[in-house]
């Protein structure tokens, strides 16, 4: 169930990111690429720490992108 989860959720994700970033270009980062990180870090099916914290990783990289882009930095 989670595999299947992780395969069709984050294109959703990442749709759903894209159209909401639409109306606010600095949230592009981390309702896309970012939310699509969190997503897999929570439901993908990987075992191994590395990998996992790895999408974590994406996730905070790409919330600070996107603090930085509001700020204008």
């Amino acid at each position: 169930m989670r595999s299947k989860l992780s395969l069709f959720g984050v294109p959703i994700v990442m749709i759903i990111g894209y159209i909401i970033s639409l109306s606010f270009e600095w949230l592009f980062p981390v309702l896309t690429f970012g939310a699509a990180g969190l997503y897999i870090f929570i439901f993908a099916p990987i075992h191994n720490k590395l990998v996992r914290y790895f999408f974590l990783f994406v996730f905070l990289i790409n919330l600070l992108s996107s603090a930085a882009l509001y700020f204008q930095i």
